[in-house]
């Protein structure tokens, strides 16, 4: 007889395979991760080093959380980052970089490097004060069980406690009622590859980008 599912929290700054195959399971239907990453083989087989380089550097502001079952499996993850940055962070920005190009080729390095620094931008210039929920994302078997809010708890909790407001970017509409059900308004929606020649040359849009903000509870 299977175990009852069990979700608990816990915060991680070493482990990174396992939460960057949640990750994986959870944005396979993303529209904009899917542009990136349209052929399903490499998505299969590759993608999920894209996440464990991100949960790699995350974690290690002491930010991010997980969500387990009773297996001790990795079902949901949680990456958060302080709204100033410490500045060893950018050293790892430009490593990660090349880990882009290494790994998925100049191309879409190039492409994966402006959407990162577009959206930098505009998190700087909205919410420069405000807390960054950079990842949230539950593996596709366990969704529907509450894991995504327990995952958000910890930090929305803190950011209320500290009076800090919190910051989002929802790359599937599908997420954002989800959102918006833990006090996220939208502030604006974004199509950041419409300039793309194969949006362009059909006068499409591309992909949404919701951005998000989260005030502080009065």
């Amino acid at each position: 007889m299977a175990k009852e599912a069990r979700m608990r929290l816990i915060e991680i700054e070493k482990d990174v395979k396992s939460p960057s195959l949640a990750l994986k399971s959870a944005f396979q239907e993303d529209p904009l991760i899917r542009a990136f990453f349209p052929d399903d083989e490499v998505y299969e087989t590759k993608v999920h080093l894209l996440f464990e380089k991100q949960v790699e550097i995350m974690g290690a502001l002491g930010m991010t959380y997980v969500v387990e079952n009773s297996d001790g499996e990795v079902k949901c993850a949680a990456l958060w980052e302080p709204a100033q940055s410490p500045v060893w962070l950018y050293f790892y920005i430009f490593k990660f970089i090349a880990f882009l190009v290494w790994n998925f080729g100049f191309a879409t390095a190039r492409r994966l490097s402006k959407i990162f620094f577009d959206m930098e931008a505009q998190r700087h210039k909205r919410a420069p004060n405000a807390y960054h929920l950079a990842i949230l994302g539950t593996s596709s078997d366990f969704q529907g069980r509450g894991a995504g809010s327990k995952a958000l708890a910890p930090m929305l909790n803190r950011a209320d406690a500290e009076k800090i407001p919190c910051y989002l970017e929802s790359s599937n509409p599908k997420n954002v009622p989800f959102y918006e059900r833990h006090g996220f308004k939208i502030i604006c929606q974004l199509y950041p590859l419409q300039q793309w020649p194969e949006y362009e040359k059909n006068n499409e849009k591309g992909p949404v980008v919701t951005l998000m903000y989260r005030q502080v509870p009065s």
